[in-house]
């Protein structure tokens, strides 16, 4: 941002924080500090040390490979994996792990896929013929991605599980984390995906876990 302009947005806040001082009896220091706290992204991911060995208690975790995209994933037994599109396309496939009481649910006919993406986590392939890059990937299929119509704020860059991926939040409808990634050999890119309704639903923490678990097979 332009010097001048920083000066003038200065200047503006501390006449509107003038008459913040008179309700609230804060100085303008506090009143800055206090909006540049609330500034501060609510959500700021950590990923879980990769490959942690104790996770979820031996008893109560299941392991899955998919041979068709090349990864393989541990997750809670309160969560059922729906493998039912990972192979019906010869070109991408999805997976989704959703919670045993919604899982039941859309089983009987009770609660219909497209009113419950908040409650599920969802592992994506996709074929990538070109060996983009993660970061040139979603910028060209943002309709998969989310990248370019709703993404909340900037994205992130990391080496996740040996690969240059990107992490970003989103929100449309419903709000969502994601993770892309090249597989090993980058004929396809995978995207790691939570959905929530709120910041704090549980299953974002769920989601940091099982990612934590995840591993490139081929």
């Amino acid at each position: 941002m332009h010097l001048i302009s920083i000066k003038i947005l200065i200047f503006e806040f501390r006449k509107m924080s003038q008459f913040t001082s008179k309700l609230t009896g804060l100085t303008f220091k506090k009143v800055l500090f206090v909006a540049l706290f609330c500034m501060i992204p609510t959500s700021i991911f950590v990923i879980p040390k990769i490959g942690s060995t104790q996770i979820f208690a031996a008893s109560s975790q299941v392991t899955y490979q998919s041979q068709k995209f090349g990864f393989k994933i541990t997750y809670p037994n309160s969560y059922t994996l729906d493998k039912t599109f990972e192979n019906k396309y010869p070109d991408q496939g999805y997976l989704t792990l959703w919670k045993n009481s919604d899982y039941q649910a859309i089983q009987a006919g009770k609660l219909f896929t497209t009113e419950a993406p908040s409650s599920s986590i969802s592992i994506s392939a996709f074929s990538n013929p070109n060996k983009l890059s993660a970061l040139q990937w979603v910028t060209q299929n943002t309709p998969q991605s989310n990248f370019k119509r709703f993404r909340q704020g900037n994205y992130q860059t990391l080496n996740f599980v040996g690969q240059s991926a990107i992490y970003y939040s989103w929100c449309g409808l419903i709000c969502g984390d994601n993770i892309v990634l090249p597989s090993k050999k980058g004929q396809y890119i995978i995207i790691l995906n939570v959905g929530y309704g709120n910041k704090s639903d549980k299953i974002r923490q769920d989601f940091q876990r099982i990612i934590s678990t995840f591993q490139l097979t081929r």
